[in-house]
């Protein structure tokens, strides 16, 4: 079947059309013509895989990695196409589920749209020899070898390479995923092994540090074995330490961090200017992890609270708080909506909202409507279910700016800094 390309629909979908049916298929570009073969046909569209680009765009880019398609399925665009398509489809995905135009403040796009990550989780693969891999999308069991990820530091990639001789060559079959974070100045890394060590293996691999440290600015490695539920720091340190907005964060391998400060740092500029806060504001960040935004935004306002759900983040949240000298702070962990929930939480001048994936939902936003905050600043790294959430809230709000970030270059995904108003 032969198509053109008309768009890209989030989150990363070629859209074309046959007499008059959808055809959704990957890797085409708008104005492109495809050949492409019917994989289902659904009861709105058909389902369908690019076999041949007859008609490239001059936006059509030679990928990286040859694992591409599993984390970073955008490497087929040349990046000023990338920025265009995610400014587009966000605009798109609000007006469309709001009917109503949200003032957008611009796409930003980011300085580096390669080696940006701080964090890279790979999995085992053990045939002849060990071998890493990411998760192929939408399975649990099936994988997709990693050579290289051009998303990451060459520090990063390099490091993945030795411990891959490690594991191999010292027969630690127990583990079986590597997580390693590096910090933005590039002069510390966190590394944890994941998997079933005995005492003796945790201890030989101990005396494999001074290898690593050689070589690497390896500030820790730490052990976390999923069957029980247990971990502990095998060497060294269980945090490293970022700068951000002129302060310290501390943070784990698996904390919530931001994979990509730099521009964490842009978005949290914006939310600055954007909130009308002064000396007696009273503001609260849910889901705040190890307490970026709150911490930063601490000195300019009277009171900030913390809630946050994950033991691990509150922890560092804690150390984080007394690290920067935060005196005006109050933490609470627990369920950010049933903190919501509560009518003594109530006249709160602003409230900042940093959700996972699944966005707010619609008890939450209820929630947020009953005891309502004078602004909400939503940060969502999903427009699809933030303009659902808009949705929810705007009987008790009004959209007062959009501002999309390129948090993940290469990626279909789209960071946004929405400011609402209590109407």
């Amino acid at each position: 079947m032969r198509i053109t390309i008309e768009k890209i629909v989030y989150p990363g979908k070629s859209l074309g059309r046959e007499n008059g049916k959808i055809i959704l298929t990957d890797q085409g570009l708008p104005g492109e013509v495809l050949d492409v073969a019917v994989i289902k046909e659904h009861k709105n569209y058909i389902e369908a895989k690019t076999e041949r680009v007859i008609t490239p765009s001059a936006h059509r880019s030679t990928p990286r990695c040859s694992h591409y398609t599993v984390c970073s399925s955008y490497q087929y665009i040349d990046y000023a196409g990338q920025t265009t398509i995610k400014e587009k489809q966000c605009k798109e995905i609000l007006s469309h589920t709001l009917k109503t135009d949200i003032p957008f403040a611009g796409f930003r796009a980011a300085e580096n749209p390669w080696e940006y990550r701080n964090k890279l989780h790979l999995h085992i693969l053990r045939d002849q020899h060990i071998r890493l891999a990411y998760h192929n999308p939408g399975s649990h069991d099936q994988f997709i070898p990693v050579d290289r990820c051009q998303l990451a530091s060459a520090a990063m990639n390099d490091l993945l390479a030795v411990l891959a001789k490690i594991i191999e060559q010292g027969s630690f079959n127990g583990i079986n995923e590597i997580i390693i974070r590096q910090n933005r100045a590039h002069d510390q890394l966190l590394l944890a092994l994941v998997g079933k060590l005995s005492h003796d293996e945790q201890q030989r691999l101990v005396g494999e540090s001074a290898a690593i440290t050689a070589s690497f600015p390896l500030c820790g490695i730490v052990y976390r074995n999923p069957a029980t539920r247990t971990g502990k720091t095998l060497w060294g340190s269980n945090a490293i330490q970022d700068t951000i907005a002129g302060l310290t964060f501390s943070y784990g391998v698996e904390s919530f961090f931001q994979i990509n400060p730099a521009m964490a740092e842009k978005l949290i500029a914006d939310l600055r200017v954007s909130l009308p806060l002064t000396a007696q504001s009273r503001i609260a960040d849910l889901f705040c992890g190890v307490g970026l935004f709150g911490i930063i935004l601490a000195p300019d306002v009277k009171q900030v609270s913390f809630i946050e759900a994950d033991l691990d983040n509150a922890g560092f949240l804690k150390q984080n708080i007394r690290a920067n000298h935060i005196t005006n702070g109050t933490v609470q962990t627990g369920d950010c909506e049933r903190w919501t929930r509560k009518p003594a939480h109530a006249h709160y001048d602003a409230v900042i909202v940093d959700p996972p994936r699944r966005g707010l939902g619609k008890t939450f936003c209820t929630a947020l409507i009953k005891n309502a905050p004078g602004y909400i600043a939503y940060v969502s790294c999903d427009p699809a279910t933030l303009a659902r959430d808009c949705k929810d809230l705007l009987p008790a709000y009004e959209p007062q700016r959009l501002q999309a970030y390129d948090f993940f270059p290469q990626t279909p995904h789209i960071e946004t800094l929405t400011i609402l108003k209590k109407r």
